[in-house]
């Protein structure tokens, strides 16, 4: 009987589910790493754009590493 405690039931698109709460917490916790990764990688893409906008030669190096 313990078991039911760690289910929930949520709406998805037009249908009910029942969803197991340990389960939906790591989904979340590793979107939101996802999420950070892409962050990060679109502030490194912005800041190089921007250095090479400015066309001088010290700033058309790489100024990190994308992260995978």
């Amino acid at each position: 009987m313990s078991n039911y405690w760690n289910i929930i039931l949520i709406f998805v698109g037009k249908k009910w589910s029942f969803v197991n709460v340990q389960e939906l917490q790591s989904f979340q916790k590793s979107f939101v790493n996802v999420q950070d990764i892409l962050d990060q990688n679109r502030l490194l893409i912005d800041e190089i754009n921007l250095n090479h906008e400015s066309n001088q030669p010290e700033n058309l190096q790489s100024k990190g590493k994308f992260i995978t």
